[in-house]
């Protein structure tokens, strides 16, 4: 039956849990109409505005209410607290459920249902309904029979007196919060399904069956609410808009940790490197020359020119690979003594102070000047015969890849790589 066509002979979700059935829904948190429009055309058998731990306001929460009704969704919602102004005045607003939250004891369960039930069952105030007008029949009779009272259980207090609470007249069923329960307890979140959770909500189930009433709880995955299905659960919360809504841009966005850095340090960059040459060293492929022959007939020669050439080649990629990383070193190791002798010869405001501090920097920073001053001298002296051994292997190379051109194209174009 579409809830916004026609006209409502009974609570779809009360049908459903009476008959046995699950019901299953989604929280609304996002304080959106239009969320709320969006999220009743998936298909939920009911749609829960969340007044406790969501900013909706009233006005917004009467909108979202329309929205999920003319979806084909139950409207239901979780009022703040087991309080009698907001229970009546949500029921009020249009909402065909309550989830009623930290019932503790049979007492606290009796007061929802005096709050939610006309007299004589109870003491809810009659003066008129925004839903009434979508009813087939009188509104006040029909809110005592169809309107699902939902106590929650989400403390150690409550599924000892889970029993008690359930069976109590007019309560259709409980609905357990697996957080507020899990603090109850002393766990942490990372406990959660842990054997003494678990127990505790297997307690809250038995004692649903015991009484003949719908056992729920909030599920953050579809794969658990078929487990809770099987279990013995009907009123089953997937996630909510908001939940939803970022597991979905997590999953689909393109953003990642490595986007947001894009330019890793110059520490990894060089571990990087050196892991990539090591491997391309001792790999199978580079090692065995014969691994682009096409022509029997020159294979003896091709294996010649081309182990010559990985022998160049091998020599090469050391040299410059020893020539990046002592540049790399010397240069860190010049700026960044460099910067922190101008940061410390900054620091102090006052002449004395200054003078002081930059004759005491200097004098501990002499040690360092000279072992900066030899790496540069070293460096400089060996710079050049590094570029000459350099050029002298590039046109050794340059030659032999002339050579091999003519009878191996594979192999120029993978080992040129």
């Amino acid at each position: 039956m579409s809830m916004g066509k026609q006209k409502i002979a009974t609570n779809p979700v009360l049908d459903k849990l009476r008959s046995g059935e699950p019901a299953v829904g989604a929280w609304l948190s996002l304080a959106s109409p239009v969320a709320a429009e969006a999220m009743a055309h998936i298909g939920w058998d009911w749609l829960t505005v969340d007044t406790e731990h969501s900013p909706v306001g009233f006005e917004t929460m009467v909108n979202c209410f329309r929205a999920a009704q003319l979806g084909g969704a139950v409207p239901m919602a979780r009022v703040p607290w087991n309080d009698i102004v907001w229970i009546q005045r949500t029921l009020d607003a249009g909402a065909l459920g309550l989830v009623v939250p930290m019932v503790n004891t049979r007492e606290d369960a009796q007061h929802v249902v005096d709050n939610m039930k006309y007299a004589v069952r109870g003491q809810r105030s009659f003066g008129g309904s925004r839903v009434a007008s979508y009813i087939d029949g009188d509104y006040r009779f029909w809110a005592d029979e169809n309107i699902a009272v939902m106590v929650m259980i989400e403390t150690v207090e409550a599924v000892e007196n889970a029993e008690a609470i359930l069976s109590v007249e007019g309560v259709d069923g409980c609905f357990i919060g697996p957080n507020d329960l899990a603090l109850s307890m002393g766990l942490t979140f990372k406990d959660m399904g842990g054997e003494a959770h678990e127990a505790a909500m297997a307690r809250v189930l038995q004692a649903c069956r015991n009484t003949g009433k719908a056992a729920g709880k909030h599920c953050y995955n579809g794969a658990e609410v078929t487990q809770r299905i099987q279990q013995g659960f009907q009123y089953l919360a997937l996630s909510s808009d908001a939940g939803l809504l970022l597991k979905g841009a997590r999953e689909n966005s393109p953003l990642s940790t490595a986007a947001a850095h894009p330019h890793p340090p110059r520490r990894a960059r060089r571990e990087v490197c050196t892991r990539r040459f090591q491997s391309f060293r001792t790999s199978k492929n580079f090692n065995d020359p014969r691994r682009h022959t096409k022509h029997h007939e020159e294979e003896k020669r091709g294996t010649r020119i081309s182990g010559l050439a990985g022998q160049q080649s091998e020599k090469l990629s050391a040299c410059s690979f020893c020539l990046r990383v002592s540049s790399c070193a010397f240069v860190d190791h010049y700026f960044s003594g460099f910067s922190l002798l101008i940061h410390e010869g900054t620091r102090s405001t006052t002449k004395e102070k200054r003078s002081t501090r930059i004759s005491g920097f200097a004098g501990q920073q002499s040690g360092k000047a000279i072992c900066l001053f030899f790496s540069g001298f070293v460096f400089l002296r060996v710079a050049p015969w590094i570029k000459s051994s350099l050029s002298d292997l590039h046109q050794e190379w340059t030659r032999r890849r002339a050579q091999a051109c003519a009878l191996f194209p594979v192999f120029v174009e993978v080992v040129g790589r």
